[in-house]
Parts: C-alpha cells; structure tokens; sequence
C-alpha cells in the first residue's frame, strides 16, 4: 500500500510545475553563488600568500599571524571572510581582535557581522525548506477538496499507509533534489586542482549532506501536519507560510533582540573610555621615563639601556592592559551570543546554520581558535624584546621566535559539540511526525 502511494506521489511531484521551477532555482542558485564564491577564495588566497611571504621578511622582534581562507567556505561563506584574518604582535602591541580582508573589523559586531551571503547554508535553510512546503501544504487538505481521500479510504487505504506513503516521497523528492545542489557545489568547489578536497572534506560534506536532509525534514512534516489539521489548501498554505517566517526569519531575529536587551553591551562609547584608562593606568611611570629621556637628551648623552628596558616593559604592560579590556569586552560579547543561542534553542533555521558554519569551519569557534595562542605568542615576543635591551646580545640573537600557529577544529570533536542540536532537529520532526499521524486518524474525510 505505503508502495503505490509513493509511486503515485512521485509521479504527480515530477510533472508538477512547482517541483520543477524549484529544482532549477536551486541548481542555478547554487551553481551561481559557489561559482563567485570561489573566486572570491582565490582572491583571497594570494592575499594570503601573499602576506606570509611579507611576513618572512618582517622586523625580528615580532610576528605576525594570518588565517588562511577555508576551503569550504566557498559552499558555507560564514563569517570567514567578515571577522579579519591577521594579527600582528610585537612587545608593545597586543591586539584583542583581528584585522585583514574586508578591513579592520572591531569584535563589537562579531555576532551579527557580515552581510548574509548566498551559499549552501542559505539555499538549504530557505529556497529547499520553502520549496518543501509548497510541496506539502495540499498534500491531505487537497486530497480531500478533491474528493479523492474518501474514494481512497473507501478502498480500504489505511490513513497511516497514505500519509507515510506521501511522506516519503516528498523525502525521496528533495534529498535527491539536494544530493543534486551538493555535487553541483562540489564540482565548481574542485574546478582548476586550487582546492584539494580530501577525505576530511569528503567527510564534513557528508555530514553536511545528512545534516540538510534532517533540516528539510522538520518542514517536510511541519507541511503534511498542518494539511491534515486544516480544511483547504488555501488555509494550508496561509498556516504553514506563516509557521515558515516565524522560524526562519522572526524567531532568530527576535532572540537576538531579546538576547541584547536581556544582557546589554557598554555603549561604543563606554568601552572606547575603558580602553583609554587601560591605557593610561602607567601613565605616571611613562611621564617619569619620558623625563629621563628629554633629559639625556639635553645633557648630549646617549639613553642608557635601563632606560630602555624599563620603558620597554611599561609599553608591555600597557600592552597587555588594553588587551584584558578588550578581552572582558570580548567576554561579555561572547555571553551575550550565548544567551541568544539558548533563547534560540528549538529554532530549525538557527541550528542548521549553526552547525554548517561548524561543519565548513568558517563559524565563529574557528576565528576564536585563531586567536586563542595570541597571548603566549606575544610573551615570547616580550621575553626576546627584554633581551634586545639587555646585556646579553649573543642571547637575543639565539632567540628565534616560532611561527604563530593556532588550532584547526577536527570533525570528531565538531560533531560531538552539534549532537544537542542534531537531535533537536530530529525529536522537532519525530515530534511533528507523531502528530501528523494521530490527527490523520482523527481527521473527517468527508
């Protein structure tokens, strides 16, 4: 029974007009925005080889970090290319943000920075799970305008083999529609041999791949259970396109919002006042030692190398200073997204999102990684600083500072931190799919 009625399912989808205009959408979509997208990372590439070969060539006494462009960030843009991708530590300079492509950008908007792009993440998360509801609105509510669910109960069709029948081909229909968006991305994603794809991408594009299907699925059935609960395809429709911008455009707007009244950022201006009086809290010892100085250099004598040294660790430590502040201020951003993220807990459209940028490594975890071993790197820059004004010249110059290298997130540990998101997704449409079934049976077919 389940058997002809998917049969019969998947012949009315594939001569429909809907299904058709949707599928080349997405394939022209996806084909378009991987293909600028890639050359976008191109782009970006030289840049970065580019500034490692500037880097070679740098002043001794610091160094310089650079975070080179994700290969999958040409399918999932993120916010790879909108947080900045270099810093560059000295003894006196220790940046709390990152700087480089798009422009210095500030960490006051890292949550919400970057224009919202049109890659896989967005096609899936929009164009498929709109084209699922278009599918699904009328598939029972249609059935029984038409007349046709009495005639097929009437045969002695179990409700529950109709709906599962129905629901598994919409299922059949869109995961092959979506296994068709992948490899289109893959083969732009491999074109010219500049990105190797090996099998820890082949890996994460699978999880992506399994992570889509469950996503469409949680509106594949939100679709088939609110046609079961309404009498006509026209409040079908009404109902679910309503259901479908509340998740996926007002419910993650609203917990933003709610996240930023509920545990609100100093003002611009207040943390502008807090990084000046980070800055000026060696402001006596400075105004001593630049005494000093102005008045060696009016006696006609050189600076002594104390002189030196001392200045150099008050520069350091003002350094670090306005990097704790603009640590604290990094702190309570990262609260914040916290905060919106538990409001938005049992939002589809904010998991899958969530869990793609992790997947493709361009999230937000992966800027923080790069930025994780700044500190130990700027006190060895401090430590070889300290020796450039000491006694012991033989020993500054044995002093090699490393290369800055941060963490890569490996796929284990992403897929163990998405598991409570993935089975939201899944007990959302297991949840849904039970519903489905129980107003299946109560319905009246006439």
């Amino acid at each position: 029974m389940i058997g002809i009625v998917f049969m019969r399912e998947m012949q009315e989808y594939l001569k429909s007009a809907k299904f058709m205009l949707g599928l080349v959408l997405c394939l022209g979509l996806i084909t378009l925005s991987t293909a600028i997208n890639f050359q976008d990372y191109r782009e970006r590439l030289a840049d970065y080889e580019m500034a490692v070969e500037e880097t070679k060539a740098g002043p001794p006494y610091g160094m310089t970090g650079i975070r080179r462009p994700e290969p999958l960030g040409v399918i999932v843009q993120g916010k790879d290319r909108s947080l900045g991708n270099r810093i560059s530590i000295k003894s006196h300079d220790l940046p709390w943000n990152a700087s480089g492509y798009m422009g210095a950008k500030s960490m006051l908007n890292a949550v919400a920075s970057g224009l919202e792009s049109v890659d896989l993440d967005f096609i899936v998360r929009v164009v498929l799970s709109l084209l699922a509801i278009f599918l699904t609105y009328d598939s029972v509510s249609g059935e029984k305008t038409r007349g046709t669910l009495r005639l097929m109960l009437a045969g002695g069709l179990p409700r529950s083999s109709l709906l599962a029948g129905k629901l598994a081909a919409v299922f059949t229909l869109l995961s092959i529609s979506l296994l068709c968006c992948f490899i289109v991305a893959l083969l732009v994603l491999t074109r010219g041999g500049i990105i190797a794809v090996g099998m820890e991408e082949i890996q994460r594009l699978a999880a992506m791949y399994l992570l889509s299907i469950c996503y469409l699925a949680v509106f594949i059935v939100l679709g088939v259970l609110v046609s079961t609960v309404t009498a006509t395809p026209a409040a079908s429709l009404a109902l679910v396109l309503q259901a479908w911008v509340f998740i996926v455009i007002i419910y993650p707007n609203l917990s933003l919002h709610l996240a930023e009244r509920l545990d609100p950022l100093p003002s611009a201006q207040s943390f502008r006042a807090d990084l000046a009086a980070a800055g000026s809290s060696y402001s006596s010892e400075q105004t001593l030692l630049n005494q000093e100085r102005e008045k060696a250099e009016v006696q006609n004598r050189p600076i002594s190398r104390e002189l030196m040294q001392q200045s150099n660790m008050i520069s350091a430590k003002v350094a670090l200073a306005l990097y704790q502040a603009g640590q604290g201020y990094n702190a309570r951003l990262a609260r914040q997204a916290r905060l919106a993220d538990r409001l938005c807990m049992f939002c589809p459209a904010v998991l899958y999102s969530g869990m793609m940028r992790d997947l493709a490594g361009t999230g937000i975890e992966q800027y923080r990684k790069f930025l994780e071993p700044e500190r130990s790197y700027w006190e060895k820059t401090a430590e070889k600083s300290r020796l450039l004004f000491g006694n012991d010249r033989q020993a500054y110059r044995n002093y090699k500072l490393p290369e800055y290298s941060y963490p890569k997130d490996r796929l284990g540990p992403i897929l163990v931190r998405s598991t409570a998101s993935f089975l939201t997704l899944i007990g959302l449409t297991a949840a849904a799919m039970v519903t489905s079934f129980a107003a299946m049976n109560r319905m009246d077919a006439r």
